[in-house]
């Protein structure tokens, strides 16, 4: 660590802070140049593509009624059997992996692209649903998963008159 004189501190007044200054800004730089070079699978840069294993977070509506809690899940270029769905008694854990490979020889030229990607997400459960009665279901690249709420979970609820006073 450089110690700088007060002189040399008002030369440089961006602070290195972790989540914030020039050091978020630089992590800022860096994740757009991955992205990128990692981001074209043309002619251009197709070894950089075919050796690049992505990380994609996919959108997850989660929504709770009194029977039910619902889980969606936007998988598209996915099928049923790219996709994993795990229960705990707190938690739902979705993950898949995509695959995708392309070939094409013409005029003499061979091409051929490769691209990955796998995701994981946890989303927490309220108390009281009935794991063993979940199901899910997958159609055209959306995951529906609907866990139902217990019978003791649903006697538990109560409304609370509101007084003025």
């Amino acid at each position: 660590m450089a110690l700088l004189t007060k002189r040399e501190r008002n030369r440089y007044p961006a602070t290195r802070e972790p989540g914030g200054g020039m050091l978020s800004l630089r992590d800022e730089m860096d994740r757009l140049f991955d992205d990128f070079f990692t981001g074209f699978g043309g002619p251009l840069w197709p070894a950089t593509r075919a050796t690049a294993v992505r990380e994609f977070m996919p959108s997850v509506d989660v929504g709770e009624t009194d029977g039910q809690v619902k889980v969606s899940a936007e998988l598209p270029g996915m099928t049923e059997k790219d996709v994993h769905v795990e229960l705990d008694e707190d938690l739902v854990t979705i993950s898949g992996e995509k695959k995708e490979e392309e070939e094409e020889e013409k005029g003499g030229r061979y091409w051929r692209e490769s691209s990955y990607g796998s995701f994981r997400r946890d989303i927490p459960l309220p108390t009281g649903v009935d794991t063993d009665n979940a199901k899910a279901s997958f159609k055209n690249g959306k995951l529906d998963v609907t866990i139902p709420k217990s019978e003791e979970s649903k006697q538990k609820r109560k409304t609370v008159d509101v007084s003025s006073e």
